[in-house]
């Protein structure tokens, strides 16, 4: 079968592989639908200055793997998205639907590990649209290439 040359993976995961450096943010968890704000690059390859995008972590990217390009960042990370020579790595989860991420939160709450009025604002959050296929097409496209 086709072997793709290309992947898109979790930022995490990928700034480990490659040689970068992650740890638990210090701010706190990113939660519900974020602003994720992008750089020249950024803004080159998606037109826009800032994506809507789902998200739930706490760990963040504090060091770019060797030869790594920053595209995005957020109020709560300095590293959202960036790519390296046959990676794009995303710290958001543009393959969340509200539903999931209303899940996780209300799960999260009940167990104590959001306070009530964390989650209650992270749901408020939720009302908010995401630019999630925007991402997705971006992938679907960037792992087809040669």
């Amino acid at each position: 079968g086709d072997v793709y040359k290309r992947q898109g993976i979790n930022a995490e995961y990928g700034a480990k592989a490659l040689g970068g450096k992650v740890e638990k943010n210090q701010k706190g968890w990113a939660v519900s639908h974020s602003d994720i704000n992008l750089n020249a690059e950024g803004k080159k390859l998606f037109g826009k200055d800032v994506l809507i995008l789902p998200e739930m972590h706490q760990d963040v990217v504090v060091d770019l793997p060797p030869g790594a390009i920053l595209l995005a960042n957020s109020e709560l990370s300095k590293v959202e998205i960036f790519t390296t020579e046959n990676s794009f790595c995303i710290q958001s989860h543009p393959e969340f639907p509200p539903i999931v991420t209303s899940t996780i939160i209300e799960q999260r709450k009940s167990t104590g590990l959001f306070e009530k009025s964390f989650a209650e604002n992270a749901m408020e959050n939720l009302k908010r649209p995401v630019d999630s296929a925007v991402i997705q097409k971006y992938l679907l496209d960037y792992i087809s290439q040669d």
